[in-house]
Formats: C-alpha cells, structure tokens, sequence
C-alpha cells in the first residue's frame, strides 16, 4: 500500500496479530449469583430492578473490569450486599 489509508481487511488483519502475541489464559465464567443464591426447595422470585447513580466514568471502569472476569454488576453487586446485610 504506497501512500492509502489502510482499509479494515488491514485493521482486523493487525488486530488479529496483536491478539495472537498477547497469549493469556481464558476467563472461565462464574455461575450467575441468583442460580447460586437460592436453596433447591425455595422457588425463584422475581428479579427487580435495583437503580442507583453513580458518575460515568467509575461505571465504564467497573464493567470493563466484571467482564475481564467473566461477572456482570449484578453478581458483583448481590455479593456485597448479602456480604454486608445477610439474607432474609
């Protein structure tokens, strides 16, 4: 290519280079929390929405990092609140 802007057969071509050099081990996903949350002998309840604010940016950086891990916000966030308030 003498002088063109590289096209996206060109882009994904140096992704996919990239990608194979940096070799790591997978993330094995972790069961999702309500699955693990509940006894055999209680029925499922119905999720509801918990809605809180916080700043875009901290948001951004939490998912980025649960997915990095193979968790959503909600286990994350189940698992602190039954760590710090318990179950009923």
């Amino acid at each position: 290519m003498s002088g063109q802007k590289p096209g996206y057969g060109d882009i994904i071509r140096k992704a996919k280079e990239t990608e194979t050099q940096q070799v790591s081990e997978p993330v094995k996903p972790k069961a999702d929390m309500s699955e693990t949350q509940l006894e055999p002998s209680q029925p499922k309840e119905k999720d509801v929405n918990l809605t809180i604010a916080v700043p875009l940016s901290l948001r951004q950086h939490w998912v980025g990092e649960a997915k990095k891990r193979g968790l959503t916000i909600k286990d994350i966030v189940t698992e602190a609140l039954i760590a710090k308030f318990g179950k009923p």
